[in-house]
Formats: structure tokens, C-alpha cells, sequence
């Protein structure tokens, strides 16, 4: 079979070719499809089939209904389908709080935050355009707050409560009342942390808290107030040090359980000198290497007092040498050895000392970044001393290693064949050498059993004896004595021979066209005869 031909009307006339074509059918409808086969000896055959191409609606799956608190909620149309293609379009539609909302995707996420029952209605579109939808409900409740009155508080005079421990899983508490009696007088405050003053001893009082969500739902907890007089405890916080500089001393884990503090006072000896120092948080710079006791007093409203001590250590730290190479490569050239990653945690550097030998000669550099032109093959180890100001010192080491490249032998131009008795000029000046000069270019060939020699970039040369294949070599030698070597391998012919050659396969075609015009000239006299 040599054509196989396929047509057939889909709004226009269609042709396809081949033994098993492919077409697209965007249109629903019963297709006849004509198939003209022609064989290599142009003979021809024709069949006839049908497509039907009919469209099936898609299917919607709004998933199951959810039931729960106010948060977010992901709807999930996934279990949608279309049974001859692809659903293209998912769209959620609801009243959510009086307004029509509509969303999309297939895994839409909202979050719902006001009680009530949604019916939510999906509807979805396959690439035909067909439609079909379905219905799913999320249903949306409260649950009360859980109140939190806070643990039992024994103090003096002013107090605070807290609710702060109060919860809402789906809301926000929206009201904190606390209520109980003072002296047989009811008494309501609000707030998560209101404070009251209690002017009379009374022991104990039941407060009540009483919690109201952002839903109207309630709850309620209680706790007990005991009235006491007692004295503040101070905490001058942890010890602190290492390094030198300024310190915040921190007084504020102190307390007063039945007040407040009236006052901070610390004191210490720095240096064989008293210092004080007032208020919850003050700061000190602490320059040298030592160890400080602080004491710290606090005084309450009631000019009661309390002690409590810390300490501050400083301890010099010493200098981190580092430095890096750039560029960090192998390559011959000049290198950048840079110290600037070198630190001090507790000052900085103020002295760098860079030591290396290169080719016997002992190098030394005292800045924080140097450049150095390394041209010999090698492995160069660097010292690296940094000192602080404080004169603590430290050392690193690394290693600069140079590997000189090879250079590269090209023999240049593509020569194949070369006649005899002439001169012919041979280049290797397209070789190099990336990290230095080539210093030495050395030909050399076998011709007419001679081995031959030559020196320098160029050379000419007329093979004049022999004929046959001649192979070439080129080697090149740089500055740090590597080499590299290329050949080239082509024919010497005789001019001579090739000009006999040439008459030899001439020969025939002067014998062919003698011929010829005799045949010609044999003819013609024929016609003239009988004319």
C-alpha cells in the first residue's frame, strides 16, 4: 500500500494520511469517515466507517457536610468527575451573613466566623461546557468560654487580678467582671487584669470572675484574697560576664507581695573604688579582667527592705585569625591574602603579621590585607598572627599552591598533501600557553629514511627525493620546562607523475573524440554522395 487517505466533513472537508491517523472532534455528531487506499501500482480501494462522538455530563461531589467551631474550612469538590474529559471550573456559591459569596478551585478554603448552618452549593463545567452541581453543609457553632480567675493571691492593700488565663477555643472573650465585697460593700471591676485597693484587713474574699465570649456564651471561676503585710524579696538577677563592656544589671525579678518597690540600690568595688548605682535596671562598663560581688537592696512602699547579690566576670578573650585567598585558585599570578574574616569577640585587631618563604626568601607583612605575585610552581605555606588590644595574640596557617599548566602545541592550517619541489612553510605560532610564554618550538619529521630537526615558530622546508606519507610532530616548551606535542600526518606527491597521470586519462577521451569526427565527417560525405 503505498497511500493511505482519510476524509471526511467536520465543518470543512478534512484529509489525514497515514495508516493510523489522529483527530481531534471538538463537535458532537455521528461522523462517516471514507478510506482510499492507492498501492504501488496505482490500483485503488475505498471503505467507509463512523465516528460518533457524543458528550457526557460531568459529575459533581460537594463533599461531606462539616460541623464545628469558627475557624477556617476547606470544602473539597475532588471527588468531582467527567466521564469523557475534564472538569475546568468549580464555583461554591452561598449566603454567608446576608451576601451571596461565591468561591473557587476545587479545594477552596473560608473561614467562618459567624454561627449558623451554610448550604453550599457546587457547581462545576467540563471542557465541553456541560454543567452539574451538588450540595454540602457546614454547620457552625459555639462553644463557651473557659474562665480563668487566676490563682489565690495573699497580699497587702493594692492587688491585681488576672484572667489572663481565660480561654476561648472560637472567639474572643469580649467582658471580664470581677465581683466580690469590701468591707460589705459589693464591688464590680472589669478588665483582664484590673487592680484594686483594699483599705481595710479583711481575710479571705471570695472574687468571683465572671467571662462573657464575643457569642454572649459565659463562665465563671473564683479565687480568694488573703490580706498580709510582708516584707520585699529582691533578685539581682543572674550572674553575668565573659566579655568586656557595658553589663545592664537587672533588678526587676524583684517584688514587693503586699506593695510595690520603692527603691534599687547596688553596690559594688571596682578597681579598689565603691560604686553605687540606683534604679531597676542601670548599667555599668566593666573594661577590665576582673570577677564583681553586687549587692543589690530593695526598699518597698513600706520601707521594708531585702538583699539579694550577683556577680560580674570578665574574662579577656583571645583574637580568632582567619584569612582567605583571592582568587583561591592554582593558577601562577598575583594573590590577594585577605585577613579580614579574623575577629575579636571582646575588642579588635590591631596588629597583623603575614610570614612565608618563597623561593628561599623569608617574607613579612604587617597590614590586614597583602598582595603577592606568586610565579613559581610550588606549595607555599602562609602564617597568619593576629594581636588585639589587649595583646592577646593567635596564629592560623593555610597554603598557597601553584601548578604551572602545560602549554598547548598547535600546528597550524590543515595541511593533507604537499608536491615536491616546492618550498613549504610550516607555523606553530597558534600555540600557548595560558600561565607563562612559550619558550622553545622543536619540529621534527622522518623523510626519505632521514630524521630532520628544526628550532622556532616557523620553519620551510622542500621535500625533494621521496614520495609518501610524511608525519610531523611540533613540540613546544614553556617557562617552567613543560611540554606539549602535535602532528600531522600528510602526503608528498610528485608534480611530474600527476601531470603523466593526467595525460594517461586524457588519452581515451582524444581517441574518443578522433572517432567521433570521423564518424562525422563519414556521415556527411554519405549525404553528399546520394544528394
Amino acid at each position: 500500500i503505498a497511500e493511505y487517505k482519510w476524509t471526511f466533513w467536520d465543518g470543512n472537508l478534512k484529509e489525514l494520511f497515514g495508516v493510523a491517523p489522529i483527530y481531534d472532534f471538538q463537535n458532537q455528531s455521528d461522523f462517516p469517515i471514507l478510506l482510499t487506499i492507492t498501492d504501488n501500482d496505482g490500483g485503488t480501494d475505498t471503505s467507509t466507517t463512523w465516528v460518533n462522538i457524543t458528550w457526557l455530563y460531568p459529575i459533581a461531589d460537594a463533599g461531606v457536610s462539616q460541623e464545628g467551631l469558627k475557624w477556617y474550612y476547606t470544602l473539597d469538590g475532588s471527588g468531582s468527575s467527567d466521564p469523557d474529559g475534564v472538569v475546568l471550573n468549580y464555583t461554591w456559591n452561598f449566603n454567608y451573613d446576608g451576601t451571596p459569596t461565591e468561591i473557587y478551585l476545587t479545594y477552596p478554603m473560608f473561614n467562618f466566623i459567624i454561627l449558623g448552618d451554610y448550604e453550599i452549593t457546587l457547581t462545576i463545567r467540563d471542557d465541553s461546557g456541560l454543567t452539574d452541581t451538588s450540595t454540602t453543609w457546614v454547620n457552625i457553632t459555639n462553644a463557651d468560654p473557659i474562665a480563668d480567675a487566676g490563682i489565690d493571691i495573699t497580699g497587702k492593700r493594692l492587688i491585681t487580678f488576672d484572667g489572663s488565663g481565660t480561654t476561648d477555643v472560637d472567639g474572643t472573650i469580649a467582658e471580664y467582671k470581677w465581683t466580690f465585697s469590701d468591707d460589705g460593700t459589693p464591688v464590680t471591676i472589669y478588665g483582664i487584669a484590673p487592680t484594686y485597693d483594699f483599705f481595710i484587713s479583711q481575710s479571705p474574699i471570695t472574687v468571683t470572675l465572671t467571662v462573657t465570649d464575643d457569642e454572649g456564651g459565659t463562665d465563671t471561676d473564683t479565687m480568694e484574697v488573703t490580706l498580709v503585710f510582708v516584707s520585699p524579696v529582691a533578685d539581682a538577677g543572674a550572674s553575668q560576664g565573659t566579655n568586656k563592656g557595658e553589663y545592664t544589671l537587672d533588678g526587676s525579678g524583684s517584688y514587693d507581695p503586699d506593695g510595690s518597690i520603692a527603691d534599687w540600690t547596688w553596690t559594688f568595688t571596682y578597681l579598689g573604688h565603691s560604686e553605687t548605682l540606683n534604679g531597676v535596671s542601670p548599667s555599668f562598663d566593666f573594661l577590665e579582667e576582673i570577677a564583681t560581688e553586687i549587692t543589690l537592696v530593695v526598699t518597698d512602699d513600706d520601707g521594708r527592705t531585702d538583699t539579694s547579690t550577683t556577680w560580674v566576670t570578665i574574662t579577656f578573650k583571645d583574637p580568632v585569625a582567619d584569612f582567605f585567598q583571592s582568587p583561591d585558585d592554582t593558577n601562577k599570578g598575583i594573590k590577594t591574602l585577605d585577613a579580614s574574616p579574623s575577629t575579636d569577640v571582646d575588642g579588635y585587631i590591631v596588629n597583623w603579621h603575614w610570614s612565608f618563604n618563597y623561593e628561599g626568601t623569608d617574607y613579612n607583612y604587617y597590614t590586614e590585607q597583602i598582595s603577592f605575585a606568586f610565579t613559581e610552581q610550588g606549595i607555599y605555606t602562609i602564617t597568619l598572627t593576629v594581636e588585639d588590644n589587649d595583646g592577646r595574640t593567635d596564629v592560623t596557617h593555610g597554603i598557597v599552591e601553584i601548578i604551572s599548566k602545560d602549554p598547548i602545541s598547535i600546528i597550524d592550517g590543515n595541511i593533507t598533501t604537499v608536491l615536491m619541489f616546492n618550498n613549504i612553510d610550516f607555523s606553530g605560532f597558534e600555540s600557548y600557553d595560558e600561565d607563562g610564554d612559550i619558550v622553545l618550538y622543536t619540529w621534527n619529521f622522518t623523510y626519505g629514511g632521514e630524521e630532520y630537526v628544526f628550532y622556532g615558530g616557523n620553519f620551510t622546508y622542500r621535500f625533494s627525493d621521496v614520495e609518501g606519507n610524511v608525519t610531523l610532530y611540533l613540540t613546544v616548551t614553556d617557562d617552567d620546562g613543560k611540554t606539549n606535542t602535535d602532528s600531522i600526518t600528510f602526503e608528498v606527491q610528485n608534480p611530474n607523475r600527476l601531470l603523466v597521470d593526467i595525460l594517461l586519462l586524457l588519452i581515451p577521451l582524444i581517441i574518443i573524440l578522433l572517432m567521433a569526427m570521423f564518424i562525422i565527417s563519414y556521415m556527411k560525405q554519405n549525404i553528399d554522395d546520394e544528394g
